[in-house]
């Protein structure tokens, strides 16, 4: 990795006196035909699909701070809504990278009300990075992998992300509160989503706030409001 680490040394100071930007990501689904038994839903698959051509995600970051966002246009197509929450990143994501925490600001649906809760989260950091390589938008990035333990998510078993990361970039943020990388993730695999750049703009002086609307939890007592408020949720 010492080509990595050259790479990522002069990266820096060329972009030293650039200190913020935006990214914005598409989104795509990995959905394997075969595997989508469920006759109920297949039209839910289907609809996502199409509903992901139309959805892009911000992010906004700084050295310390990033916030992404869905960039909600008004009123959504039932496709965009179903595509949505396949993505499971419906609520702003503020991540302070120095405390290593995310907040995500949970979003009005039948469980919560609007504003009510912040979760704050640990920024999971455990990535292995490999040598593996591919260019992203004339950006070369490297494949990193992330293994989420099941009592940490929502799943049943555990997950597998993967990342492509350019040092080229030196801004250590991603989707959905993913950070902690030596550059700025270009590329997200995570539950069957891939979230894509789009576009990327690199600029200065950008001021990111973090959310203040709302009752801080952690993720176990959020798991608990959940099971609370609908009785069926397993």
């Amino acid at each position: 990795m010492k080509f990595f680490t050259l790479l990522f040394f002069f990266t820096l100071i060329s972009y030293a006196q650039i200190n913020s930007g935006c990214i914005e990501y598409k989104v795509n689904f990995a959905f394997e035909d075969s595997k989508v038994k469920n006759i109920d839903a297949t039209g839910f698959v289907e609809a996502a699909i199409t509903g992901s051509k139309n959805i892009i995600f911000s992010l906004n970051f700084n050295e310390n701070y990033s916030c992404f966002k869905y960039n909600d246009r008004g009123i959504k197509s039932y496709e965009e809504e179903i595509a949505l929450i396949f993505t499971n990143a419906e609520n702003i994501c503020f991540t302070d990278i120095k405390n290593k925490l995310n907040y995500f600001e949970i979003s009005e649906n039948k469980i919560f009300k609007k504003g009510e809760f912040i979760l704050i989260d640990s920024i999971k950091s455990n990535w292995t990075i490999t040598n593996e390589t591919k260019i992203i938008d004339k950006y070369t990035c490297y494949k990193a992998k992330l293994t989420i333990d099941k009592s940490n998510s929502q799943t049943k078993k555990d997950v597998i992300v993967t990342a492509w990361f350019s040092p080229m970039l030196p801004y250590s943020f991603g989707p959905n509160g993913f950070s902690g990388l030596p550059g700025l993730i270009l590329e997200l695999y995570v539950n069957k989503t891939i979230f894509t750049v789009n576009k990327i703009s690199i600029f200065k002086n950008e001021e990111i706030y973090k959310p203040s609307l709302g009752k801080e939890i952690n993720f176990e007592n959020y798991k608990k409001i959940i099971v609370e408020r609908t009785p069926n949720f397993e």
